[in-house]
């Protein structure tokens, strides 16, 4: 037979399969495992739970020259002795036989704790858990003194806290070391003081008139222990010094300053630099006592040709000199030549202000404060005066402290209303201190009792006002006093209908006088008869119903009077009169009114330039009518062609408003004497004398200008 041999390979490989579903079950957290046991063996004879482990206990900190009998409360300069180191095993273990040392902490970054290298202490002694035992040796440590001049011109005490953090190491064989991690950790707060202070500043008047002066008064306190100065005890050197700040923003010189301290004249020593150290006029205290104060007085006046908002800065410094200890050399520094360094710096600056000096001549009233500089007062004025042509009286709140319009500056001969009148009033509406317990700092506008409009303000109507630089809150407060004025008048009406009847009236016939005339702020109470119907239907809803009626007064109002401001408040509150009718009440108030508008704000508290186009505008636009009018001749006469713009265009704005508010108030014109209440402008501008000189007097350039007015 024959054998025949078959091979076959097979088919090839097969797709793969589709990949399986991924686990969707939670996993579960499994069973804890036991606690576990450390245990420290020593020669196979002594188990322990935890290491050994050294922690600071108690401690003693001590200075002869101490500021405080209990408290950690030191001087600056002071050498200070920590003793009495008692530190505790709080490890599970008896300590070894190894010493070891106790320092200040390693990599601790103190600022004013310099540490003694000298002195050392160490600990050798074996604890069992918990014992407490004794710490051989002391430490001690200087308090470094701040550079005080490095820190202003003007401050509080200078106090410091800092932490003191002790160290301990563990010393062993072949250069072993461990660093006791827990030995101090919380540490020690540390209170770092001068022992004399002046705690009232260096106290005087901020602002002066030229020619005038004010009282000054320095007080140095010891509030130590210990007494201060070359006849104390310890002999240690107080000394108080007055000299002038010579920063270049303080240019009243010496010669216009005038200033003595307790009866000694210190103008001579004024600019006096000694050395660095010693300056100005120095005063040696011979000896102030544990909890005494010696108090400086004196006077600082400035000399009359000294110019407005001109500046000076009166330095008063105390010094003292470092504490005297034992020891002779700490840290390779001489300690028996002591040094007198300064430890407080206080700092009296004041501004030269203007007088006032009321005239009838005056234009413009220029109200300034302590803040302002000497550029925003000649930018100013150079601006009125020089540009505009009109005449100024300056007028300073840190001077005189108020803006009431019954306040009499001037030994109560006129009142602020009555010399404001016909003038307009530029505040330059800085920040400063009203030197008011009350308030830190304000704006001059706001010591304006009621706003600065007419209708509230207290002034006269012929006053108006420029307010400059204010902030937004200032600007609320000075033209927003409508809503917070107090009604001069509270009417009860027992309907709508009456109401509205009594508005016609009044309307009527103050269209019939062709001007507005009543600008008070008043109050109308509306009686509204309640009825009470189907709350299921709103219609019926007694709120509903007088929320209704409330608009429908608001439609008549704006209707009727769009030139004034109203606010109309339904109350939900019953009444009942006295035959039990229960009636809801509608009151309306009535506010601002447009055609009593008399105050400007520019924003901006930029010194204006003469050629200043927006700073123009706003002055022009805030002025009185017949003051314009001057401006306007001004301009004609100094050939002034963007003023003369400026006055035009502000001319068109006044009347294009006068204008609105006639049609908008209905105001009837019959002859030509009706023009003075509707149209104040054209009747300025008919009864003017400066533009009578033009039209007679001027040039062709000048009767163009009066044509094109």
């Amino acid at each position: 037979r024959r054998t025949v041999s078959h091979y076959n390979p097979g088919g090839r490989s097969g797709p793969n399969g589709i990949e399986g579903r991924r686990v969707g079950h939670p996993l579960h957290t499994g069973i804890r495992g036991g606690v576990g046991n450390l245990t420290i063996h020593v020669d196979n004879t002594h188990q322990y739970s935890s290491r050994y482990d050294l922690r600071l206990s108690s401690v003693s900190i001590q200075s002869r020259q101490r500021l405080h009998d209990h408290c950690h409360i030191f001087q600056f300069t002071d050498l200070i002795q920590i003793t009495d180191m008692i530190c505790q095993n709080v490890g599970g273990m008896i300590s070894p036989i190894q010493g070891s040392n106790v320092h200040f902490k390693e990599h601790a970054k103190f600022k004013h704790i310099v540490p003694n290298s000298d002195t050392m202490s160490w600990f050798s002694t074996r604890l069992a858990p918990t014992a407490i035992g004794p710490i051989q040796g002391d430490l001690s440590f200087r308090v470094k003194q701040p550079n005080i001049r490095e820190l202003g011109f003007d401050m509080e005490p200078f106090r410091a806290k800092e932490k003191l953090y002790l160290g301990a190491t563990q010393l062993g064989s072949y250069g072993f070391r461990r660093t006791y991690r827990k030995f101090h950790q919380d540490g020690i707060t540390m209170d770092f003081r001068f022992p004399v202070e002046n705690r009232t500043k260096l106290e005087g008047l901020p602002s002066i008139c030229a020619g005038e002066g004010t009282r000054v008064k320095f007080s140095v306190t010891n509030p130590s222990l210990r007494d201060l100065g070359i006849k104390s005890q310890d002999g240690r050197r107080l000394v108080v010094q007055f000299y002038k700040n010579g920063l270049e923003r303080y240019d009243i010189a010496s010669r216009h300053i005038d200033l003595h301290m307790d009866g000694v004249e210190c103008n001579s020593k004024l600019e006096d630099n000694q050395g660095g150290i010693w300056r100005g006029t120095l005063f040696e205290i011979s000896c102030l006592k544990a909890g005494e104060t010696k108090t400086f007085n004196g006077t600082l006046k400035l000399n009359p040709q000294v110019t407005p908002y001109s500046r000076l800065a009166i330095q008063a410094e105390i010094l003292l000199e470092e504490l005297k200890h034992d020891t002779n050399n700490l840290n390779g520094e001489n300690l028996s030549a002591r040094k007198v360094m300064p430890v407080q710096r206080r700092q009296l600056e004041v501004s030269s202000e203007p007088t006032y000096v009321p005239s009838t001549d005056t234009h413009v009233v220029l109200v300034s404060c302590a803040t302002t500089t000497k550029e925003q007062f000649n930018a100013w004025s150079d601006l009125l005066s020089n540009r505009l042509g009109l005449n100024i009286e300056y007028y300073s709140v840190s001077i005189y402290g108020s803006l009431d319009p019954d306040f009499k500056p001037l030994n109560g001969d006129i009142s602020l209303a009555q010399a404001f009148k016909g003038k307009l009033v530029v505040v330059l509406d800085d920040m400063f201190n009203p030197l008011d317990n009350s308030v830190s700092k304000m704006e001059p506008s706001r010591m304006l009792p009621n706003g600065s409009q007419s209708q509230t303000s207290g002034y006269d109507q012929s006053t108006f006002w420029l307010l400059s630089g204010s902030s937004d809150d200032a600007v609320k407060q000075a033209l927003a006093s409508h809503f917070t004025a107090p009604p001069n008048d509270i009417i009860n009406f027992a309907s709508l209908s009456a109401f509205k009847k009594a508005m016609k009236e009044q309307l009527e016939e103050e269209r019939q006088a062709g001007r507005v005339s009543d600008v008070s702020i008043c109050e109308s109470a509306i009686r509204v008869k309640y009825q009470k119907g189907n709350r299921m239907s709103w219609t019926n809803d007694p709120q509903k119903r007088i929320e209704r009626k409330a608009d429908a007064i608001k439609s008549f109002l704006e209707n009727m009077d769009p030139l004034r401001q109203y606010v109309i408040e339904p109350r939900e509150e019953l009444f009942k009169d006295e035959d039990g009718t229960s009636y809801q009440l509608i009151v309306v108030r009535r506010g601002y009114c447009r055609t009593a508008n008399t105050t400007n704000v520019l924003q901006r508290a930029i010194p204006p330039k003469q050629d200043d186009g927006n700073a123009l505008l706003a002055v022009v636009k805030s002025l009185p009518l017949d003051t314009m009018l001057l401006v306007f001749a001004n301009a004609v006469s100094a050939e002034d062609e963007l003023l003369l713009d400026v006055t035009m265009d502000i001319f068109v704005q006044h009347l294009i408003w006068e204008v609105s508010n006639a049609l908008d108030g209905r105001l009837s014109i019959r002859n030509a004497e009706d023009l003075d209440g509707v149209f104040p402008t054209l009747q300025a501008t008919i009864r003017s004398s400066e533009l009578k000189q033009i039209a007679a007097g001027a040039g062709n350039d000048g009767r163009k200008a009066l044509s094109e007015l």
